[in-house]
């Protein structure tokens, strides 16, 4: 499923595409880059000998020096929110192009799907209950949008956490590959679930079809309903499925609730062990452990986003199987027309 969507964005828009990936990319250097800009303000705060300075405040303070200007507070700090302010401005227009592409897709889909069905044979519809096809088409299309935007998200993420970690490698490859440890041992067990949450979600798809099924029916049928006080039976049917959809997306709820209350633990954990290897240890300067810290926790919280992106492309699943399953039965079952209505 992965394969086939990265494949039709490629296919679709392979320069656009191309270009979000460049962009996204630039984004995570820079949001790592960032880090390297408050870690000489720490170490010219503590006032730390200059020698035993961290690598990145050497480096930023030698920049500093060859164009002629004073190593202060004030430097360093316009010095970072140069940095902020240009990640911040690239970040913006890489979010807009994205959802942009996005949205673009959806209508896509959306058109696509709709057009293979008015152009399908009778013979297609006559094997299908009125209520999937309508929530494909209204509800199911919708769904699959979170599809691309969790794919282009998980990408961004990766690609910004791969930064991350380079950084973190050049600060202590020992705390680094410590962090790595925790991470995959705490959110490990969460990308195991991927078959549960498949499974709630196919149940909450198949409950909707039965939704709109019974209120395509029901307005349908409202003079007999109405005719024969068939009221309550219609309230009946409605009961079962209500109760599937609420039960499936609160299942699904705390999936996801669980996920969002690992990063702070984790990231309580792992900042108590480097604080303790760092300067027991490791003789890291204040600058330097400062910036470690403040990458741990951006890193926790890139791999919740991750596997709570990963957790809502999965859920996203069932609604593009029942799109592309529909779409690919429509054409073939295709009825030789035009769009007018004329026989070609």
């Amino acid at each position: 499923m992965y394969r086939r969507l990265i494949k039709e964005l490629l296919e679709e828009s392979p320069k656009l595409f191309i270009y979000i990936v460049f962009l996204m990319t630039l984004v995570g250097f820079l949001q790592a880059f960032s880090v390297i800009g408050i870690m000489p303000i720490v170490d010219l705060i503590l006032n730390e000998n200059t020698e035993n300075a961290s690598a990145p405040t050497l480096l930023i303070t030698e920049i500093l020096s060859n164009l002629s200007l004073p190593i202060n507070v004030i430097t360093l700090g316009s010095f970072y929110l140069l940095i902020v302010l240009i990640k911040s401005g690239i970040l913006l227009y890489q979010q807009y192009v994205t959802s942009k592409f996005i949205l673009h897709k959806m209508k896509t889909v959306i058109q696509e799907l709709y057009r293979s069905f008015v152009e399908a044979s009778w013979k297609f519809f006559g094997t299908k209950q009125y209520g999937a096809l309508s929530n494909t088409v209204v509800g199911e299309t919708l769904k699959a949008t979170v599809a691309y935007e969790s794919l282009a998200q998980i990408i961004s993420t990766v690609l910004s956490l791969s930064f991350y970690i380079i950084l973190a490698f050049l600060i202590s490859w020992q705390l680094t590959f410590l962090t790595i440890g925790i991470l995959i041992l705490t959110f490990g067990p969460f990308w195991l679930i991927g078959r549960y949450v498949y499974k709630i979600r196919t149940m909450h798809t198949e409950a909707y079809n039965r939704f709109q099924g019974l209120v395509y029916d029901t307005l349908n049928g409202i003079k007999l309903i109405v005719g024969f006080s068939k009221r309550r039976t219609s309230l009946n049917n409605l009961d079962p499925i209500t109760t599937t959809v609420a039960d499936t997306g609160l299942r699904f709820a705390m999936v996801r609730t669980l996920i969002n209350q690992l990063a702070e633990p984790i990231t309580i954990i792992v900042v108590v062990i480097a604080v303790t290897l760092g300067q027991g240890y490791l003789n890291l300067t204040l600058g330097a452990l400062f910036g470690f810290l403040y990458i741990i926790n951006r890193s926790v919280f890139l791999v919740q986003n991750i596997t709570g992106l990963r957790n809502e492309l999965i859920a996203s699943q069932p609604s593009l199987k029942q799109i592309f399953s529909l779409e690919n039965e429509a054409k073939i079952n295709k009825e030789n027309c035009k769009i007018n209505g004329e026989k070609s």
